[in-house]
């Protein structure tokens, strides 16, 4: 009876202690409170790679696995969101300082048209004909030689490929 008793008492304090403290919801952004602005420019032979998806890919020891992202704009910047359920890219500027693994991509139309309508993923895009302008080891992360670590106040970060 004993036993049972301790179970009793380990269940109630556990549960208070979650009601008191609350769990994350969707749209929750507390983990971002030590988010360090990223920002960066991707080039190809020293000229600019528009239109590409970088992805920074967490070491999950360094930073709870909150993977970041972002696009990059016609002069090759970009500027890092995390990834977080129910909230806009915008609302999660920066990241969660760690070390990542750097992904990047960049798939479109040879003749610079606009991509079949039906397109799944990378993989379905490259079948319809379209063509990745980046080299393949950086497009993978378990083959991505583009390893960073985040710290603060600031992450900058250019790749030259």
């Amino acid at each position: 009876m004993r036993t049972g008793k301790k179970t009793a008492t380990f269940v109630l304090a556990v549960g208070t202690m979650l009601w008191i403290v609350g769990c994350p919801g969707k749209g929750d952004l507390s983990f971002m409170r030590n988010a360090v602005p990223a920002t960066g420019r991707v080039t190809v032979e020293g000229k600019p790679l528009p239109g590409a998806s970088v992805r920074f890919i967490p070491t999950i020891q360094s930073t709870g696995g909150r993977e970041a992202s972002a696009m990059t704009d016609e002069s090759g910047a970009y500027e890092m969101a995390t990834l977080a359920p129910g909230v806009p890219p915008d609302q999660a500027k920066g990241v969660i300082p760690g070390e990542y693994t750097v992904v990047l991509s960049r798939v479109a139309m040879p003749d610079g048209g606009p991509p079949p309508a039906d397109i799944i993923d990378e993989n379905d895009a490259i079948a319809k004909g379209m063509k990745q302008y980046v080299p393949a080891e950086y497009t993978n992360p378990e083959t991505s030689p583009l390893k960073i670590k985040v710290a603060a106040p600031k992450a900058e970060n250019n790749f030259d490929l």
